[in-house]
């Protein structure tokens, strides 16, 4: 069994390794718990839409059936543009509900009133992003995207999706101290999303022991247990 001396030293120097990690674990779920997830996403930011009922002279889906090996089709809206998505063979392939031919990418214009009719703000600049990197606000998103800035005092950035108009994803300020703490929490400095590495597995586990030696330490230096230590014989 360690000695009490033994036992500080540990604990002291588990304490200064583990000690900050600790506090950004703190630091970051405390973040974490005070936002509500849908704010973190920007979704306070997406206004409710209303579609136009669908024309009843839309392509027919027969003929469609009859090009595509499909597993499934359903139909959406882009702007005032009904479309097809055919699902099948692993990719989805998007068809113009009016004319029957392939969807084609939205203009740079077309995108700008997509991001300010569904926001309410206005877009100040617009750019086309073609090249993925560790770390980025798109992470996980299919390129090339449109990201345009919106005129707010949380920073908005809109992804859309060129060809559908989607928007995949909005970043606000708060969702880039949030990815920081998230960084933090899960020790992936790099891509930011593998919390499974050794890193974190190596720092739990001394969260966890320099959390016993305290209670080891707190246990022998107690003053219950002082007392009932025996006591040695005098000579």
């Amino acid at each position: 069994m360690f000695s009490k001396k033994t036992l500080r030293i540990l604990h002291r120097w588990m304490g200064l390794i583990i000690g900050i990690q600790l506090l950004g674990w703190t630091v970051s779920g405390l973040y974490f718990t005070i936002f509500p997830i849908e704010i973190i996403r920007g979704n306070h930011l997406i206004k409710h839409q209303t579609f136009q009922p669908l024309d009843s002279h839309v392509y027919p889906i027969e003929n469609l059936l009859s090009t595509y090996n499909a597993n499934s089709i359903s139909i959406k809206q882009r702007i005032d543009v009904p479309y097809y998505i055919i699902n099948g063979n692993g990719e989805s392939i998007y068809i113009n509900a009016n004319s029957g031919s392939p969807l084609v990418h939205l203009s740079e214009e077309q995108a700008i009133a997509i991001a300010e009719d569904k926001t309410g703000l206005p877009a100040i600049k617009l750019e086309i992003v073609n090249e993925d990197y560790p770390g980025a606000e798109f992470r996980g998103r299919q390129l090339p995207l449109y990201r345009i800035t919106m005129e707010s005092n949380e920073n908005p950035h809109l992804y859309i999706e060129p060809i559908t108009g989607d928007i995949v994803a909005v970043r606000t300020n708060k969702w880039r101290i949030f990815d920081a703490l998230w960084m933090i929490h899960i020790m992936d400095y790099d891509g930011r999303e593998n919390f499974t590495h050794i890193l974190l597995k190596i720092f739990s586990l001394l969260g966890i022991l320099t959390i016993l030696s305290g209670l080891l330490l707190w246990f022998k230096t107690s003053r219950f247990m002082v007392l009932n230590e025996p006591r040695s014989a005098d000579k």
